[in-house]
């Protein structure tokens, strides 16, 4: 797929939000985002006010694996979240990064770890674990 068929794909959703409802979008547009290696072009969906539109960025970033390394800058603000789902995932992207994160051990390492370690007192269990999870990593 082509980055301009990707570029449709991201418009599509941020127009249409309930799209990812209906439709494979989401899943189409992870597999070619991926396919492309070009994170980058989620960055509208990640930025939006609408929590639609956040969630399928959030999930579809949470896919690309590594990938989603470079899109943290962009997600780290949404840990905070007030939707679970979204906290959830942002904390899965941190978890599939953990490894470039860990070796390079820079300012943003340090603000996700801050972070991270926020989300060990989540109300919600799934958040919690998860955090809890990725500072195990970070400590062994």
């Amino acid at each position: 797929m082509s980055i301009e068929s990707i570029e449709k794909m991201v418009i599509s959703i941020l127009s249409n939000p309930k799209l990812c409802a209906r439709t494979s979008i989401s899943n189409d547009l992870a597999h070619a985002v991926y396919a492309e290696d070009c994170p980058e072009l989620l960055i509208p969906l990640l930025e939006s006010h609408n929590d639609e539109v956040l969630h399928a960025g959030i999930w579809i970033a949470s896919e690309l694996g590594q990938q989603s390394y470079s899109l943290l800058p962009h997600i780290i603000g949404l840990i905070t979240h007030e939707d679970s789902y979204i906290r959830y995932y942002v904390l899965d992207c941190i978890l599939a990064s953990y490894k470039r994160i860990h070796f390079e051990a820079n300012d943003l390492h340090k603000l996700i770890m801050s972070k991270v370690h926020l989300c060990l007192n989540d109300l919600d269990e799934n958040i919690s674990g998860k955090a809890k999870i990725i500072m195990t990593k970070w400590e062994n």
